[in-house]
């Protein structure tokens, strides 16, 4: 059985809605947590009231605002509504979903804050919200113009360093991924980047809003809990294979985390998966 790797805060597309562009709508949501997926993400807020933070940096959207995202952007949104109403529009898709140079517009996220209603931005995403789904030819082609109108009047989010950005933390995402099994330290990864320990330390930081140790320890925890409900690996066995060194270390930071032992929360699994069948 193939394992995903996923870890907070990685969203995998194929895990979401598998088709390459993906339109949903919605008039109320709660808090976002920190996270990260590898397609792009298109939300426009309708009378938004928001807090986001986008690569380390600080937004509040009000009014009619909208947020185009690249793959590897790490960031989380906060509704400042007690009742946490907010109409919103989320298009997301994959790389393949337009042709290259509709792609290749997209050099980092990009703002537009507080646009009218009869804006064209606000005007073509209320029409998308009313075809929804099903309309996928219509979708598409109104989903470029969007992204041409954004691409030409938002602000972008972190300037012309937005692409040296995402290409920073797409190679680390890459790196532990490959390598969470092993032994990886702050010099080793460091090492890799070509960078100094504490200049890699501070970047990675302001970016993820994760300290780099802390993402290493949730993606191999992540990793963890997929093996408990995939099979009938010793809690030891999965300790090692998940890439830590020390078993009492392994169960008591799994605890913390989960907030079970990894035996609990794998007899917790079963439980309910056996109560679902009958």
């Amino acid at each position: 059985m193939v394992i995903e790797l996923k870890d907070i805060p990685r969203y995998d597309r194929s895990l979401l809605m598998g088709d390459e562009i993906h339109v949903k709508k919605g008039s109320s949501f709660n808090d976002v947590e920190l996270h990260w997926h590898d397609y792009y993400e298109l939300i426009i807020y309708y009378d938004a009231d928001v807090f986001c933070c986008i690569n380390g940096e600080d937004f509040s959207l009000f009014g009619n605002s909208v947020y185009l995202l690249t793959p590897y952007d790490f960031h989380k949104t906060t509704n400042l509504r007690a009742d946490n109403t907010i109409d919103f529009l989320n298009i997301s898709f994959a790389e393949n979903a337009f042709e290259n140079d509709v792609i290749g517009r997209i050099k980092n996220t990009r703002l537009v804050r507080c646009a009218s209603k009869d804006d064209p931005i606000i005007r073509i995403s209320r029409l998308i919200a009313e075809l929804g789904q099903n309309s996928k030819e219509y979708v598409i082609s109104l989903t470029k113009v969007l992204i041409g109108l954004i691409c030409d009047r938002g602000e972008s989010v972190y300037g012309i360093d937005g692409s040296s950005r995402n290409d920073f933390i797409k190679k680390v995402s890459e790196y532990v991924a490959e390598n969470f099994k092993h032994s990886i330290s702050l010099n080793t990864v460091s090492e890799y980047m070509h960078l100094a320990p504490a200049y890699f330390s501070s970047r990675f930081s302001k970016v993820t809003g994760y300290t780099f140790v802390r993402y290493l320890t949730v993606f191999r925890l992540n990793y963890a809990k997929e093996l408990l409900i995939v099979g009938d690996k010793s809690i030891t066995d999965i300790c090692f294979e998940s890439g830590f060194s020390n078993l009492s270390h392994f169960l008591r930071t799994f605890k913390d985390y989960f907030g079970v032992t990894p035996s609990c929360y794998r007899k917790r699994y079963y439980t309910q998966n056996f109560k679902l069948k009958r």
